[in-house]
């Protein structure tokens, strides 16, 4: 009996906390498809004058130095999230100069079929100019930042700009999935998930 009302409380809270509490499980047709089956619309999916930016943090790291590869565990999310990201139509993918981001990126690469990651800067104010020239040279397209706990969260506050203060993501966080669409700095919508 105990079993079964416990049971019956966690089905109720997992459908009252809707999508928030699943994972996204696949990016298609201009939306989030969550785990539980939900949707939801990824705001200015079609608009040619606003950006979509898919930003997440590299997966699993193997340990705690400086250019370390992806664990094995890292490797099956970056596998997860090539997947998730196989039909939404990126057009660039982006990593930092740190293996774990590249070997993050390159999964969502391989099943995306986008060109091979490039290279951006992580430094705070070159961050702001490379975030400035995406939205001016790749206006209305669909591009995937994978990042690091810091770096993730400074990007999207400067998208979002003033007022906005997203908070470095916990060293544990490897599962934080953030679309991002922007018609320029200061003038973004965003969507917090997970993967």
């Amino acid at each position: 009996m105990k079993n079964t009302v416990l049971a019956l409380i966690m089905l109720t809270l997992l459908a009252l906390c809707g999508c928030d509490s699943c994972e996204v499980v696949r990016v298609a047709d201009g939306k989030l498809h969550f785990s539980d089956y939900q949707t939801k619309d990824i705001p200015h999916w079609n608009d040619p004058e606003w950006t979509i930016f898919f930003f997440v943090r590299h997966a699993e790291k193997l340990d705690q130095s400086n250019n370390t590869d992806l664990s094995p565990a890292g490797y099956e999310r970056a596998a997860r999230l090539g997947g998730i990201m196989e039909n939404a139509g990126l057009n660039l993918v982006f990593a930092t100069q740190y293996l774990r981001t590249q070997k993050t990126a390159e999964a969502v690469v391989v099943r995306a079929h986008t060109p091979q990651w490039i290279l951006y800067p992580t430094e705070d104010a070159a961050e702001t100019i490379w975030l400035q020239s995406q939205l001016t040279e790749h206006r209305g397209q669909r591009l995937m930042v994978v990042g690091h706990s810091n770096t993730v969260p400074r990007m999207i506050n400067k998208l979002m700009g003033p007022g906005t203060n997203l908070p470095e993501l916990q060293e544990d966080n490897f599962s934080a999935f953030f679309v991002v669409a922007s018609r320029g700095l200061g003038q973004s919508e965003f969507l917090w998930k997970r993967y």
